[in-house]
């Protein structure tokens, strides 16, 4: 990215059940060169009693404020969750 003004927005999952069949919820998060955002939160539709063919796959949470994080501190929660993991599983 050649500026902060640039940025990318993804809707990625953050959180589901344990062995990753079902994902609950979902944040729209966007990425510049220094920061990461977390935009808005959204819940899946299919989990929580909306019904009806006509239904919103994701439904958004009105009232979430943005979160903002360091990009690279950002990045280092989850290289060291990833060490966590491996060393759990030995």
């Amino acid at each position: 990215m050649a500026s902060d003004q640039e940025s990318l927005s993804v809707i990625a999952p953050i959180y589901g059940c344990q062995d990753g069949c079902c994902v609950y919820l979902f944040a729209e998060i966007e990425y510049t060169e220094t920061q990461v955002k977390w935009v808005r939160i959204a819940k899946d539709s299919n989990y929580f009693g909306v019904k009806g063919s006509d239904k919103e796959p994701l439904i958004w949470l009105n009232d979430f404020q943005n979160l903002v994080f360091n990009k690279s501190e950002y990045q280092q929660v989850f290289s060291d969750f990833k060490v966590c993991l491996r060393v759990d599983s030995v």
